[in-house]
């Protein structure tokens, strides 16, 4: 039984060949996998043959394709027509069985893509299959040029009387050119430097300030961001082979990202007998480099709006902002303070400890007000700082003010900080203790050692004094707990706060903006897979473009993450529990760092191939 082969049909050569009236010579490309890619038609008055790799598939005489007169060398085997729209490599459009990635790690797996296939037996086979035929479609104005290099008799004449390339030969030859290409190198190896010296500072292992302050984390990712543009543009225009950089991406998920992404370098190797790389060798790179750009400018546009706004009304805001302060920072916890030490509700707490947990907070409001809040917050030091940071926000972008704006409310609710560590501290000890003495009823112990509850048998003195302490800590917890449920609830709304204003941050620097402009205006080029639809006799290929929600899979997975730390039922259990709440900094940052490799390339690698480049154009 003969092999089912597949006719895959540019649209454009469909058409002419139903207006021609003429008999057209069908010429064929046989690909990798033994099918056959229509290269062009040939009017049969100019046919003279073709030589290997190409052939004739048949004749048609009546403008339909489905009538075809099949030459004798393809009339033994059985095949099927596809049609496709020939994508445009120059625009950056091609096909893709999986959703290319938008970041630097392969989110996607092997079901990743949306393949509908007309066949459902041997699937696996059929999508190997299917993958090289779309290599080769993807290339398919390339091996059109190839063929009329080898046949001009066939060629078509062009209407451009002078090329692209001869006019970027001639530009190359001027001397401004050579003095800008030489300009850009040593700016972009100095740029390089600087950037990753000041990266290496941020993130030192003694003291990685990018942990504690929100702008460090802002300077931190626009230096990875400048050291990596280089590398980005050698590999989008110089096609460029540089190491393989790993995601930035930590525990098994990045492993499998990793694998996945090493699966897909050798899979991508392996393809055979192609004039060039595929654009998704390139394409992600450039998509990743100019939503960047597009973001940077879009953030100093913002900050500039931003600047303007906050230093015309500087002195409204300065009031508004001091009042707002004060009330919130100094006056909600004093009297916070001195509720609970009054028995709030009617709630009989015990007196000796409500007093010294108030004393003592009261203390640190007291200490922190006059010591930071009182000056931090007065109307003429926030003058100066909205014009500060109005000036700033209009030079360096508006990240930089939402990352000055979180460093201030941290060291602002320092206090409530520190009353929250201390209430969650003495409640955790104080369940602690009650537990241990609760075991002692039954007659066993906790095992630090082993970690595990083992029998053990008390001495009555033991009994007595251990059920004694028991009731004196089943007295002082409605004490503990008011007390350390309420500031939990401070500490609630402060973390709330903080992480809205840094995920707002994390979207103003990771926004997918080019890649929705690039899907609002051409769907071709951000292929997700590719879908078969019958049309007649015959199968039509088109893309199937990425999905919108795919293209915010990131900051989805982030929110899930703050989900379950701040606001799922393990969150209630670990309040009970007297655990600390607290977000990860580095789950919420995360997605900032999506787009950039994990080390940034070594400065004299750069250096080496950036002048290997600028010898050979100014030359």
């Amino acid at each position: 039984m003969s092999e089912h082969k597949y006719i895959y049909w540019p649209s454009a050569l469909v058409k002419r060949c139903e207006c021609s009236e003429e008999q057209l010579v069908v010429v064929v490309l046989k690909t990798s996998a033994n099918d056959g890619l229509v290269v062009t038609v040939v009017e049969k008055s100019r046919y003279s043959g073709v030589e290997n790799p190409y052939s004739t598939f048949g004749t048609i005489s009546n403008g339909s394709i489905d009538a075809i007169e099949v030459s004798e060398e393809w009339s033994h085997s059985k095949y099927g027509i596809v049609t496709f729209d020939p994508p445009k490599l120059k625009l950056m459009q091609f096909y893709s069985l999986e959703p290319i990635s938008l970041v630097l790690e392969d989110p996607y797996n092997d079901n990743g893509g949306r393949i509908e296939v007309p066949l459902r037996q041997n699937r696996k086979k059929y999508e190997s299959r299917l993958r090289d035929n779309v290599s080769h479609i993807n290339l398919y104005y390339q091996h059109l040029e190839t063929f009329y290099q080898r046949n001009p008799l066939y060629r078509r004449k062009s209407m451009l009387p002078v090329s692209i390339q001869d006019l970027k030969t001639r530009i190359r030859g001027t001397a401004m050119y050579r003095f800008v290409r030489c300009v850009a190198f040593y700016l972009a190896i100095m740029t390089r430097v600087i950037a990753g010296s000041i990266s290496q500072v941020l993130n030192s292992k003694v003291s990685p300030i990018v942990k504690v302050l929100a702008t460090a984390q802002q300077i931190d990712l626009r230096c990875q961001q400048l050291c990596y543009i280089p590398v980005q543009y050698l590999r989008i225009n110089k096609n460029v082979i540089l190491p393989d950089s790993e995601p930035r991406i930590e525990g098994k998920e990045g492993e499998e990202a990793l694998s996945q992404d090493r699966y897909h370098r050798k899979r991508k190797k392996s393809i055979s007998n192609l004039p060039k790389e595929l654009p998704c060798e390139t394409y992600p790179d450039y998509i990743r480099l100019y939503n960047t750009l597009w973001l940077i400018i879009n953030d100093v546009s913002f900050g500039a709006t931003f600047g303007a706004v906050l230093f015309e009304n500087r002195n409204v805001l300065s009031q508004v902002v001091s009042s707002s302060l004060r009330f919130l920072l100094y006056e909600i916890p004093l009297h916070v303070t001195l509720t609970l030490e009054r028995n709030p509700l009617g709630i009989k707490l015990n007196e000796e400890l409500s007093r010294f947990l108030s004393s003592s907070f009261l203390l640190i409001i007291e200490f922190t007000y006059a010591g930071w809040v009182k000056q931090c917050t007065s109307p003429d030091t926030l003058r100066q700082c909205i014009v500060f940071v109005s000036h700033l926000s209009s030079v360096i972008g508006l990240t930089f003010s939402l990352a000055l704006i979180v460093d201030f409310l941290s060291v602002m609710t320092l206090h409530i900080t520190l009353f929250y560590m201390i209430s969650v501290k003495l409640y955790h000890v104080h369940l602690y203790v009650m537990r241990s003495l609760f075991y002692l009823f039954y007659g066993k112990k906790h095992n630090i050692l082993r970690r595990r509850i083992d029998d053990n048998r008390f001495e009555l003195d033991q009994l007595l004094m251990g059920t004694l302490m028991f009731t004196v800590l089943i007295f002082l917890l409605p004490t503990l707990l008011s007390f350390y449920l309420v500031y939990t609830v401070l500490r609630f709304i402060d973390l709330t706060l903080k992480v809205t204003l840094e995920l707002f941050l994390a979207l103003l620097n990771h926004f997918p903006l080019f890649a929705l402009l690039l899907r609002i205006k051409d769907a071709k080029r951000l292929p997700g897979g590719i879908i078969f639809r019958l049309r007649g006799n015959h199968f039509h290929m088109s893309n199937n473009p990425i999905d919108f929600f795919m293209m915010f899979k990131p900051f989805t997975n982030v929110m899930k993450s703050i989900q379950r730390q701040v606001l799922s039922i393990s969150t209630l259990k670990r309040i009970a529990n007297g655990d600390v709440l607290n977000v990860e900094r580095d789950e919420l940052y995360r997605v900032l760092y999506y787009n950039l490799p994990r080390q940034p390339m070594d400065s004299n690698l750069l250096w080496s191939k950036l002048k290997v480049i600028m010898e050979q154009e100014v030359t």
